[in-house]
């Protein structure tokens, strides 16, 4: 893996930032309680949580690029929850916890919880592995939004997942919950080169490591960061799937006078800097290769204007599929072609 040593600034790149969205899923089931959290009394009540998928992610391998037939609603044969999760709160000005419920390898259909009855919130968290001294620290709605987790411990084919609803407990018996990844998707569906490319690759640098699992809408400012500045094999051995970050590109084929290499994916934690410093980084995707001997390199700034975002936040926006169109050409200005959402 070498590092960047040239930038010709004869070569440009064009690329396309497409959000798209697909890819639901429906599961089940329940049972346990950890110290500290209250459990469910004999006259509680239960309540049947009817969940699923709403992602723009959809698992790629990285040496084919393309996925499969993105999964629906009622294809039950994506298996894209491991574990769950789940936390009912009270909800008032304390919002302790009411009662919890972790489930390994659930099924398909509604799941229950058990609660008291009133106004409550049911959060449910999909696919983390929670340490103990974690699900006991979290007594409250408030110590939930301060959960973080790492990027580095993530597996793209069972990402991090959140989701919540609002109940009143006794009087509804039924709520839906949509589960979101914490993740982003870096879609590259194909590189072109007119220079006679080699070996290229692509990987991210400035990748956030940390990140909160509830979603409150505000922008990421991460603290620490995998790749920083460059890419890093210690880096890469820390990650539980170091192909989120790096991605070796298919031998192309070249034909009149184009080099055509097949793409893939990479995975990223939000982060929301509005300016590039020394300690906010902008997570960025390194193409790298070599033309004649020499190493090159051309990097691309994830959402690097904030359009190709609902929310307007520049940088990589969680459970936000980005595609990446890109051709290296020869004698002309760098531009970028607008990007639109759906």
């Amino acid at each position: 893996m070498g590092k960047a040593h040239n930038r010709p600034s004869s070569i440009l790149l064009f690329l396309l930032a497409v959000i798209t969205a697909a890819c639901l899923f429906r599961s089940c089931r329940a049972e346990q309680v950890p110290a500290k959290a209250h459990p469910a009394a004999p006259e509680s009540v239960r309540t049947f949580i009817d969940y699923y998928i709403d992602t723009g992610i959809i698992p790629e391998d990285c040496a084919h690029g393309k996925s499969s037939v993105a999964p629906s609603k009622s294809g039950p044969d994506w298996h894209f929850v491991k574990s769950l999760d789940i936390f009912v709160f009270d909800i008032n000005a304390a919002e302790y916890l009411d009662t919890y419920t972790r489930t390994d390898n659930p099924g398909y259909g509604d799941i229950s919880v058990l609660s008291s009855t009133g106004d409550k919130r049911i959060a449910m968290i999909a696919n983390a592995e929670l340490d103990e001294h974690a699900r006991r620290n979290i007594l409250s709605y408030g110590d939930l939004k301060r959960l973080e987790y790492e990027y580095s411990a993530e597996d793209p084919d069972n990402p991090v997942m959140y989701g919540e609803c609002i109940v009143k407990a006794g009087a509804e018996t039924h709520c839906e919950v949509k589960l979101k990844p914490v993740m982003a998707v870096i879609v590259l569906e194909f590189l072109n080169s007119e220079p006679d490319l080699t070996n290229p690759r692509a990987y991210l640098v400035n990748a956030s490591n940390r990140c909160r699992i509830v979603d409150d809408g505000a922008k990421v400012m991460p603290s620490e960061f995998l790749n920083p500045g460059e890419l890093r094999e210690d880096d890469l051995k820390k990650m539980a799937v170091p192909r989120m970050a790096y991605c070796q590109l298919k031998d192309g084929r070249r034909s009149e006078g184009i080099s055509h290499f097949e793409g893939g994916s990479l995975y990223c934690y939000p982060n929301n800097a509005p300016e590039e410093s020394a300690g906010s980084p902008f997570t960025k995707v390194i193409i790298e290769g070599e033309i004649e001997g020499i190493t090159v390199t051309y990097e691309i700034d994830v959402n690097g204007d904030g359009s190709a975002s609902q929310s307007g936040m520049r940088g990589p926006v969680r459970n936000t599929r980005y595609i990446l169109d890109i051709d290296i050409t020869e004698g002309k200005t760098a531009s970028a072609l607008p990007a639109s959402s759906n």
